[in-house]
């Protein structure tokens, strides 16, 4: 498919940028546009970008099936970054993302064909399972999959052939917002810069050069991020935001090797429980600008090599359908190697074993240097467990003991009281009237 001359140095990994190949056929039969002219500019790219991925037109495009469109969204831009790999920056990017999307709609697709009755899942309008409508989720990773490639990939192929001046025209005829402009900008002044610099040799200019493209490639990001996909799929209903709510812990980054959300939440101080929201544009971007853009960066510029393998396996394997798929369908021998992901909590889980056998391997070290310290300390410390327990056990004695007394003094004083009563009774005078009264009655029964 790729006309160019391996590099011995991309086998190692290298960063050797010489021998990037041009993208694939249909990259340069988009090019050649067939039908009526379009109304704007901003029409004529479109249509170029639907004709790369094989659809008519806009109605055409919007019918494909979600799973078969994205692989071939994701070869479209790895082919866009491949051509201009010194520019390009967000459409490298966009085709990882694009993967990881792709593999998510495959997903759900599958989980949607499930048989009914399986435990822990539930039939009705949607397949649900583990508390996760994969219908509907399925419907918002092809809706932003397909909403972003629609706002974003026309305007990489005006600038790329007609320039900043192409592009300041569509954004004075109002069809790109100020935002992504000002980014273009940008990747417009330093792409200028760096021709200079790379012709002069001016290594610092040229490292000047680069930091603006890449800022210019940032904004583009950002926009998409903060502003067209949360208006398109993360806030599109009540039902999309509690969705993405509840998924948020399982989200790990597109580029291979790279920090998962709930982990980058976790080292920065940010939410990693129920808080935790992948949704929630200012977390998300937090986690995009901070982590998973700098790990992308450091791929792109320090293992050039295996960036360019994941983007002909990308491309390569546009027409498959198969997203996610590890090996290049068309040159196995040219396939990336692979990445283990980032396990969302594994760290914060590591830390506290990891905690807990420093304390253990501290106590047997001290154990080890001096056993007859480490072993007094044990005593004392159980010796001195012990009396504290014992003191605890003669304080509760002592209080019972209080209180059997003072319940024994209640009783002396009862039978004191009563004592004194019959004393007092028996003197009385009443007392002995009636005594004699009862013996006069006794000796004249005695008679009869």
């Amino acid at each position: 498919m790729f006309d160019w001359v391996p590099n011995p140095m991309d086998w190692l990994g290298g960063d050797d940028r010489a021998s990037v190949p041009q993208g694939p056929d249909r990259w340069k039969q988009s090019q050649q546009v067939t039908g009526p002219e379009p109304s704007s500019l901003k029409e004529k790219y479109k249509q170029r970008a639907y004709q790369q991925v094989g659809a008519k037109d806009g109605a055409d495009f919007d019918a494909m099936d979600p799973r078969q469109r994205n692989t071939r969204l994701t070869g479209a831009y790895a082919d866009m970054y491949m051509s201009d790999s010194d520019t390009m920056k967000w459409a490298g990017m966009a085709a990882y993302a694009s993967d990881l999307v792709g593999v998510g709609i495959a997903g759900t697709q599958a989980a949607d064909a499930l048989p009914t009755g399986i435990p822990g899942m539930s039939m009705g309008d949607s397949m649900t399972v583990a508390g996760v409508d994969n219908k509907k989720l399925n419907e918002l990773l092809a809706k932003g999959n397909a909403g972003v490639y629609d706002d974003l990939m026309w305007q990489h192929m005006a600038m790329q052939e007609g320039g900043i001046d192409a592009m300041r025209k569509a954004a004075k005829a109002g069809e790109i917002p100020a935002e992504q402009m000002a980014g273009w900008e940008k990747i417009a002044a330093g792409k200028s810069a760096m021709d200079e610099a790379k012709a002069s040799g001016d290594e610092k200019a040229i490292s000047a050069a680069n930091e603006q493209v890449w800022a210019g490639n940032n904004a583009l990001l950002q926009y998409e991020q903060q502003v067209f996909l949360q208006k398109l799929v993360y806030d599109e209903s009540p039902e999309a935001r509690a969705l993405f709510d509840k998924i948020s812990p399982g989200m790990i980054s597109p580029v291979p090797g790279g920090t998962s959300f709930i982990n980058h939440n976790d080292a920065n101080g940010g939410p990693i429980g129920s808080d935790a929201d992948i949704g929630d544009k200012d977390q998300r971007w937090d986690w995009i600008n901070k982590t998973m853009a700098p790990e992308y960066r450091d791929r792109e510029e320090n293992n050039h090599g295996q960036m360019l393998k994941d983007m002909r396996k990308f491309s390569a394997n546009a027409d498959t359908g198969l997203p996610g798929l590890p090996v290049n369908t068309e040159d196995p021998l040219d396939s990336p190697m692979p990445s283990l992901p980032d396990i969302p909590y594994l760290p914060a889980i590591g830390r506290g074993i990891a905690n807990g056998a420093e304390a253990v391997w501290d106590f047997g070290k001290e154990a080890y240097n001096d056993p007859l310290g480490t072993g007094g300390k044990v005593l004392d410390g159980a010796l001195d467990m012990g009396g504290r327990a014992l003191d605890t056990i003669g304080d509760g004695l002592n209080t019972a003991g209080n209180w059997a007394g003072d319940r024994l003094d209640d009783a002396g004083s009862a039978l004191s009281s009563a004592g004194a009563s019959i004393v007092s009774f028996l003197s009385d005078e009443r007392f002995k009237t009636d005594v004699q009264t009862i013996d006069g009655a006794l000796a004249i029964l005695a008679t009869l």
